[in-house]
């Protein structure tokens, strides 16, 4: 799996955590990005643990 760095305003970065909690973000980026790239592409996720959640 890669390694992805984003930098992101002070204010998006503290919503998105008290939103889903520090532990969680990582996982709350991935399926945001996972969700957008389905609806305007043909892209799948692939069945593992990783995207299981």
């Amino acid at each position: 799996m890669a390694r992805v760095t984003l930098r992101l305003p002070d204010e998006l970065d503290e919503a998105v955590e008290d939103y889903v909690g520090y532990g969680s973000k990582s996982e709350f980026y991935r399926n945001a990005a996972e969700a957008l790239l389905a609806e305007e592409t043909d892209y799948e996720p692939e069945n593992d643990e990783q995207t299981a959640n």
